[in-house]
């Protein structure tokens, strides 16, 4: 999910090559409930969770909003959650 607008989230699928949809939330909503939000902001801090059938796999969490996880170890642990 991203706080970036959806034409935003969709070119990044296509960038990375992700097999899987990514939703977006501009009005942070979801940012909210998830308690992800930058101290002092109102903007999203850059969090990853890989979620299978058995919930949370991985989760990548930033202390900045400019760390961003490469792009082969976010693909690294969908294959493995999918397996």
């Amino acid at each position: 999910m991203s706080a970036d607008e959806v034409e935003a989230s969709v070119a990044y699928k296509a960038k990375a090559g992700l097999p899987f949809p990514l939703l977006s939330d501009p009005e942070l909503e979801a940012v909210k409930a998830w308690g992800v939000t930058m101290d002092g902001a109102d903007i999203a801090v850059p969090t990853v969770y890989i979620i299978n059938k058995s919930g949370i796999t991985w989760t990548f969490q930033s202390d900045t909003q400019f760390d961003r996880p490469m792009i082969k170890t976010m693909r690294q642990e969908v294959n493995k959650a999918l397996q």
